[in-house]
């Protein structure tokens, strides 16, 4: 079994949630008492989301490389981020470090195309509705990508940094996810792909009538793949 490198604290609840579907995996996968062979760097969460509302995507990518060669050091094979959004600054991690790396953009949108689904809607982080390389990322696999108006983003965004980034889960804040998923629903969306690790906490599919592609789910069982290989 190969170690894994996990960069978390992105926030702190979905690294918990990938360090215990990820030995959940491993356990279902294997058997008996196995877990998965794991080294956890976590960064200080403030100071990534202070970078993120000064645009500095430059000191996100300097902060998470610090961590993936601190894994490098302590004997991970591979690597990952615990989030979505800072995947934006993922190239730099690439770069300056020579072990593999498993891209959640990549393994969501190879989910997206398994199942033939052509146009899927986009709900994450403003940061990530806003640019490009999400989209980009899916783009190439020939899948459209519908976003949520103006109005929903900032709805999203309150939610993600006001209450699930603090496990507060209110079904009112679920209520008016679902109706925007549902909107993106009329406008020809097929799926819908949850580009925040903390949607996950809130959301299933039995919560809506379409395919829902929770991007952190893909993740995990890509680097339960990857460990067991």
């Amino acid at each position: 079994m190969k170690k894994i490198g996990l960069i978390g604290g992105i926030s702190w609840q979905s690294t918990h949630y990938y360090y215990k579907k990820i030995n959940e995996e491993v356990s279902q996968r294997l058997g008996g008492m196995h877990s998965a062979r794991v080294l956890l760097e976590s960064v200080d969460f403030n100071d990534i989301v202070a970078a993120q509302e000064n645009d500095d995507w430059e000191l996100v990518g300097e902060t998470l490389t610090e961590a993936a060669l601190n894994l490098e050091k302590g004997g991970a094979q591979f690597l990952a981020i615990c989030s979505n959004t800072v995947h934006a600054a993922a190239s730099k991690v690439q770069h300056s470090s020579n072990l593999p790396f498993i891209h959640i953009a990549d393994a969501t949108a190879d989910a997206v195309k398994n199942q033939g689904i052509v146009k899927v809607g986009l709900i994450g982080t403003e940061y990530l509705m806003k640019s490009s390389w999400y989209r980009e990322r899916l783009h190439s696999c020939s899948i459209e990508v519908i976003l949520p108006g103006e109005v929903e983003q900032k709805e999203l965004q309150r939610q993600i940094f006001e209450e699930l980034c603090f496990s507060h889960v209110r079904s009112s804040s679920k209520r008016q996810t679902v109706n925007i998923l549902n909107n993106m629903r009329k406008q020809g969306a097929e799926g819908m792909v949850l580009g925040c690790t903390e949607f996950g906490l809130m959301l299933q599919e039995k919560d809506v009538s379409y395919p829902i592609f929770d991007s952190s789910e893909i993740h995990i069982k890509k680097i339960t793949d990857q460990a067991l290989n």
